[in-house]
């Protein structure tokens, strides 16, 4: 599942783990209603969050699920 090309996200142009540009980007809304963009990686199944308004670092797990709701 990939949503239409648009405004790509710092940090989510290429696979963090294998360079892989053709990355699924899903966006959506995480732990505490902040917008982020899901990005999987179909070469090396590597996932990370990412906010829209971030630096292009991923965020956190902790970020994503909520406190105490890490597994």
């Amino acid at each position: 599942m990939s949503q239409p090309q648009s405004i790509v996200v710092p940090g989510t142009h290429a696979c963090l783990r294998c360079g892989e540009t053709e990355l699924t980007r899903i966006r959506m809304t995480i732990s505490g209603g902040r917008p982020a963009v899901f990005v999987s990686c179909p070469s090396c199944e590597q996932t990370n969050w990412f906010a829209l308004d971030g630096d292009g670092s991923p965020l956190p797990r902790e970020d994503v699920m909520g406190p105490g709701k890490q597994s």
